[in-house]
């Protein structure tokens, strides 16, 4: 018995697409509300930094990442578990990523100078994910006589 609901293939990339999007929106306005309570011209600084390098780092490398998840979708079966929008060490690398946020949010540093680097990774996560929503939108429609009962 499989308690996994199996979806088609173009619903994966929509899942990606979303998991990717809101998880960057969350670094984006945790790393952004730290800088709002800031005092002085650091905050704009900083920011400007993360967003620079939130957009150098998807260009130079988090692209090809993005790429390649998508191509990893694209060979799955056309029914394919939910759960299977993420190859498993990307379930391993999210267990890496959530823990090491921890660490540096109890750490010393100041969270004024954490914010650009969750900014750039949620303008990394915010770029990459697009990326999924096209595939999704570009995903041939569903053969009306594939959903009917046999």
């Amino acid at each position: 018995m499989n308690f996994l609901p199996i979806v088609r293939k173009k619903w994966l990339f929509i899942v990606a697409g979303s998991f990717w999007g809101i998880i960057g929106v969350f670094l984006l306005v945790r790393g952004m509300g730290w800088l709002l309570v800031a005092q002085g011209p650091a905050p704009i600084f900083l920011g400007t930094a993360g967003i620079s390098l939130g957009i150098l780092g998807y260009f130079s490398g988090f692209r090809g990442i993005a790429k390649q998840s998508v191509l990893r979708i694209h060979k799955l079966p056309e029914r394919s578990p939910l759960t299977s929008f993420l190859a498993p060490r990307g379930y391993v690398m999210i267990v890496l990523m959530i823990s090491l946020g921890f660490l540096l949010r109890q750490s010393p540093i100041p969270k004024l100078y954490l914010s650009p680097f969750y900014i750039a990774m949620g303008c990394v996560l915010m770029l990459g994910s697009s990326q999924f929503r096209l595939q999704f939108l570009g995903y041939p429609a569903e053969d009306p006589s594939e959903s009917k009962p046999s």
